[in-house]
Order: C-alpha cells, then structure tokens, then sequence
C-alpha cells in the first residue's frame, strides 16, 4: 500500500515542479534540476535545500507512515457516522455525494470509487497532505530562501524542514528566528496559494465537486494538529521560537485562503455570492471536524486549536511582525528568487 503513495508522491512533486517551469524560465531564465528522495528518520518531516546547482527535496517515510495510520483512524470513524451526517439535514454543510470527492492520484484528478471509499478517502486526505508539504519545501526553493540562507556563511548550509523538535527549534541556523519565522510564513503562504487555486478552479468549473473543499481543509488543519502534537507547537509562543505554533500557522493559511477568494488579483469567477459562502462554510468546517476527530482519537479534550488561533490578540504580534519584516527581506531575497515575490501594497 505504502508502495504505491511512495510512487505517486514522485509523481506530484514533478508536476508540481514542473507547473512553474515556464513562470521561472520568464522571471530568471534559469531553473535547476529537481532531486526528490525519501528518506527513514523516524521523524515526521520533509525538508528542502539548494545544494551544487540543484533543487532538493525529501520527505521522511515514517510521515507517511503515521499519516496513513492517523487517517485509516479518521475515516473508520468517519464512515461510522456517515450516515447520520448526510440524512439528517440536507441544508448542513455536508450535503454533497461522497462520490463526488476528488482527489489527486498518479498526478491526475480521479473522483472517488464507491466501492473502496474508506481506502480513497484515506489516500486522498494523505495525498492532500503531501501536496501541501511538497508545495511549502518548494515555495523555499522557489522563492529563494535556500540559497539567501547559504549565503550567510561559508559554512551555512541551506537545508528548511517543515518544523523542528523543540529541542532544536533554538538552535541557530545563520537566520535570526524573527527571519526564519517570516521565511516558514513565505513557505505556507506559498502551498496555500499552491494547492487552493487548484482547488478552487476545480469546483468552479463543476460545482458537484464542492466537497473537496471540506476534505482539503480538514487534511490540512490534521496535518498541523499532527505537527502540533509531535512539536508541542501549541504552547505559548515566544520571541525566539524559530516557527509558529501550528494553531498559529493554521491561522495564517485560513487567512490566505480568504485573501484568495476575495482578491480580484487572482482572477477567480464565481457563479454567485451564496457559492462564495458556501465555500467558506465548508472550509471552517472542515477544519472543525478535523479538530474534533483529533480530539476523539487522541482524547485530548482539553484542546482548543481553532478557537485559540482566532481569539488570540497576542498572536497579532507576531503576524505583523512577521509583515513588517517580510519588506526588509524581499530585497534581500530578489537576487535568488526564482519566482516573483510577494510585494506588499500597503508599505
């Protein structure tokens, strides 16, 4: 089983490598080759460098591993209540086909086969989860954080990974933790943007696909519950943490998210406002179930992951700080950027 995701993964990351070949060759006429490998840690991980003129990206098997696990829990439990959630009210956000789910598998779009949900459903939450780790590993490549770390030191090498242990989460890299902190933001704002436009085109251009967007959101925010309980990133921040806490970066990817669908820039065309909101309705539910079946899972009842990242003014700090910063960095970042950069308007 896990054979067959190993060989797909490799698929995605060329695709989506390949997608952006021909923004790179227009903005630096230059693109390097892509090294993609997996590798066994035993840690829940991915990781990006730019290293002798090449792009590099791995990711640990045992992420798979625990993401196959974790979602084959979800999806029994799922499946359980399946048909009490899709009887019971069809004005609810659930009130689509599970049929009508799809999801990315050999790099194509397939919907779902009936007959093995439990199994497609799991493979699409974890292949939603890759896609999103992928996106972010290149979204440092791309956008030049590997080679702008590098050039710090001599003996600076130019390795990201998705989050550290806490015990390393201090250590120093050559980037001041305000920096790097700002760089990890860059990077989910990159796989946000990455993996929601696709989405976003898919059920626009057939609405009966809405309910990728609840299985997006809820593969995402379990992604970062899952970082989170493995980091212990849902404690407090603080000024020399080198990441956000994952309920912090939850945040942040729902507020791209809603910059997506509300931003001309991105030449999105909706059929009407009531589509709008049903997509925003399924994206926050998606996010509340998957905090709810974490908590079922893992009985940790005392969690509050959503409702903290959006009642927490202190986190406010921290986002423009990391803002502020960001207009420092962007020159700094322009010579080893591949890709155009985010420029902020309003500075």
């Amino acid at each position: 089983m896990h054979e067959i995701i190993y060989f797909n993964t490799k698929i995605i990351v060329n695709n989506i490598f390949s997608s952006y070949k021909p923004i790179i060759k227009f903005n630096s006429n230059k693109i390097d080759p892509l090294s993609f490998d997996f590798v066994r840690n035993n840690s829940f991980n991915a990781s990006s460098c730019y290293e002798d003129k090449e792009c590099r990206i791995s990711i640990d098997k045992t992420a798979i591993d625990i993401l196959h696990f974790y979602f084959s829990q979800v999806t029994d439990e799922y499946f359980k209540k399946i048909n009490e959630k899709f009887t019971s009210n069809q004005e609810d956000a659930y009130s689509f086909s599970f049929e009508t789910v799809i999801f990315q598998k050999n790099g194509i779009v397939f919907c779902s086969d009936s007959k093995n949900e439990k199994q497609n459903l799991t493979e699409a939450l974890i292949y939603f989860s890759l896609q999103f780790m992928i996106a972010h590993e290149l979204g440092h490549i791309f956008n030049g954080h590997c080679e702008y770390k590098k050039s710090l030191s001599f003996n600076q090498n130019s390795r990201f990974q998705i989050f550290e242990p806490e015990t390393a989460n201090k250590k120093s890299t050559g980037l001041s933790p305000l920096d790097q902190r700002t760089l990890e933001y860059d990077a989910d704002a990159f796989a946000t943007t990455d993996n929601f436009r696709f989405l976003l085109q898919e059920v626009i251009s057939n609405p009966s696909q809405l309910g990728i967007i609840y299985w997006w959101s809820f593969a995402i925010t379990s992604l970062f519950l899952k970082i989170g309980s493995i980091q212990m990133a849902t404690s407090s921040p603080t000024t020399d943490m080198r990441y956000l806490t994952s309920s912090m970066r939850w945040r942040t990817i729902y507020e791209i998210v809603e910059t997506i669908i509300h931003t001309e820039d991105y030449n999105i065309k909706y059929n009407d406002e009531e589509f709008i909101k049903r997509i925003e309705k399924l994206l926050f539910f998606g996010s509340l179930d998957a905090e709810k079946y974490f908590k079922e899972i893992n009985v940790e009842s005392n969690l509050s992951y959503i409702s903290d990242a959006i009642n927490s003014k202190y986190d406010n700090n921290y986002f423009t700080e990391i803002q502020n910063n960001w207009n420092t960095l962007y020159k700094k970042l322009q010579p080893y950027a591949h890709l155009p950069l985010f420029k902020n308007k309003n500075k």
